[in-house]
């Protein structure tokens, strides 16, 4: 995820854009896809995804800042969120576009968006304050080539995949 990467309101024509697609039948049959929920490894962005594969979705959620996404109640947005961008991800709309509306998408499963948006800061410093190890292989990547300034983050994800997968 990309749910704790830059955190803002989304804008009027992000929500619009959601509403529409929301509606088209490519997003409908995604979403039927089955979803797993997996806390059992490490997120540096506190949540992503996998694509479709074996007919389900994996979302990610990181294993040290699960319980206290889940007692903040922010486990159900984090979750729409990361469905939403996984959908738009597969359907070809780049990162910054599709975690734009996946964050309009995560907003309103909540009462007071802003008042969740507070937590993000804190959470993401316990996921980001781990050693990158424990990556899931299937977890995406492009939130992480997105920014420049993830790129030592990213070699480090990539070396964990590698040797998570020669280990298995």
């Amino acid at each position: 995820m990309s749910v704790g990467h830059h955190r803002h309101e989304p804008s009027e024509d992000h929500k619009r854009e959601l509403a529409k697609i929301e509606r088209e039948a490519w997003f409908i049959k995604a979403r039927k896809i089955p979803i797993e929920i997996n806390h059992a490894t490490h997120v540096p962005l506190l949540g992503g995804s996998s694509k479709p594969t074996g007919g389900k979705r994996i979302i990610f959620v990181d294993h040290r800042a699960y319980h206290a996404i889940k007692r903040l109640g922010l486990l159900d947005g984090l979750i729409e969120h990361e469905t939403v961008e996984g959908i738009l991800l597969d359907r070809g709309e780049k990162y910054a576009a599709a975690h734009e509306m996946a964050t309009a998408a995560e907003n309103e499963k909540y009462p007071d968006p802003k008042a969740a948006e507070r937590h993000y800061p804190s959470l993401l410093k316990i996921a980001r304050s781990q050693p990158v190890e424990n990556i899931h292989p299937r977890l995406r990547l492009e939130p992480y080539r997105a920014a420049p300034e993830s790129r030592t983050l990213l070699r480090a994800m990539l070396k964990s995949m590698t040797e998570d997968r020669k280990a298995a």
